[in-house]
């Protein structure tokens, strides 16, 4: 039985969520099942791709559709595709903003319930598992009226392509969009990220001498770096060492962002390395890491893929944010709240021994065994993710 996962973009190294995929296929097919990629709404090309894309040693074949093509014409081809792979279950890799730059695909829901219930005679229903990287906006306590009825519009819509979608089986990654997808009537199990790079062929130590914290990938405006740059620097001057600030991938911050915090700490090195094409390069950096920055809120801690890098990596994670609080309408103070880890925890635990075990990042094919077990694929799989 052939898996055929969707998502909107799968240009290598531009979509976090395309990167997973990869993965996920490489693993799908790792444990027997032949699995495909195709991409429903991609900026990177002009017209329809039709390639091959090598991840963790498989050769996956893909689809990649334009985003500029009319979603009729992406829905034929997509169904032509699927037939052509003899395909007969579908993965959604949910992203709002994956589909549409309003993050409002009213067209998604029409297209993935078309592709999962064909209407021709001679064709099956295909199980369809949805998995919501993310879900609305306008979640948090502080959230703008804009951003509330923005995401009232993308609640909707999501609501949409569960009821026509059918699913077979749903995943989120964390308590709060579980909490949130359950008030409108979507069970969502909990499938925890694992991360999009790969390990060095050899481990590599921190340069002795430094303390050194690593910041990958986007940082969001609300992140303040001056409390864990004051912590940073306090503990490099504990162990005698000096304090080195290692900024990796795309910030999206103004140019010339980190020249006051030069000016602030002189004495603190800041390397700004910028976006790393290699992927085993960047992992050999995060990895000579003392320390890995969260620019996540603490409650959002297990949706973030540079997270999961970092604790795959064996770096552990300080988090400085605490400002993202469910509002009391989708289930406020009664979301359950992540637990301190030995190698995960907020600021307000720097410095205090952390009791209890550390946090453990799955490995793509313990995410593909739970998978297919859950889409109930005939094929033997070792035991699932528990």
């Amino acid at each position: 039985m052939t898996l055929v996962i969707l998502c909107g973009c799968l240009k290598p190294g531009a979509d976090g969520v395309g990167d997973y995929s990869r993965l996920l296929a490489a693993a799908c097919c790792q444990a027997g099942v032949p699995t495909h990629l195709l991409a429903l709404h991609d900026p990177h090309v002009c017209q329809p791709d039709p390639s091959s894309q090598e991840t963790a040693g498989q050769l996956l074949e893909c689809l990649r559709l334009p985003a500029s093509l009319p979603w009729s014409a992406r829905l034929a081809l997509a169904e032509q595709q699927l037939q052509a792979w003899n395909c007969r279950a579908l993965s959604l890799q949910f992203v709002p903003y994956a589909f549409d730059r309003r993050g409002l695909s009213h067209n998604l829901p029409a297209l993935i319930a078309a592709l999962a219930y064909p209407t021709a005679r001679d064709q099956a229903p295909r199980r369809l598992h949805l998995m919501f990287h993310e879900i609305w906006i306008g979640l948090n306590r502080s959230s703008s009226l804009r951003s509330r009825i923005i995401g009232r519009l993308q609640r909707r819509m999501i609501a949409q392509l569960h009821h026509h979608g059918r699913p077979h089986l749903v995943h989120t990654s964390n308590g709060p969009y579980s909490a949130c997808l359950r008030s409108i009537g979507i069970q969502a199990q909990q499938l925890p990220l694992y991360s999009n790079l790969p390990q060095p062929p050899t481990p590599v130590q921190p340069e002795p001498g430094h303390f050194t914290a690593c910041l990958f990938g986007r940082i969001p405006p609300e992140w303040a770096p001056e409390p864990v740059l004051e912590a940073l620097v306090a503990e490099a001057g504990r162990r005698q060492c000096r304090p080195r600030l290692r900024v990796l991938g795309r910030p999206h911050r103004p140019a010339g962002w980190l020249n006051p915090l030069r000016e602030r700490w002189p004495w603190l090195e800041i390397e700004d390395r910028g976006p790393v094409a290699c992927p085993r390069k960047l992992a050999g950096l995060i990895q000579a890491s003392n320390l890995g920055l969260a620019t996540t809120p603490w409650a959002l801690v297990e949706k973030s893929g540079a997270v999961a890098a970092f604790l795959s990596l064996g770096v552990p994670v300080l988090v400085s944010r605490n400002d993202w609080q469910l509002r009391r309408r989708w289930g406020g103070s009664a979301t359950p709240t992540l637990a301190a880890h030995a190698n995960l925890f907020p600021l307000s635990q720097w410095g205090c021994p952390t009791p209890g075990p550390s946090y453990v990042t799955p490995t793509p094919q313990q995410v593909a065994s739970r998978l297919l077990h859950g889409l109930d694929l005939p094929i033997p799989m070792p035991s699932p993710l528990k």
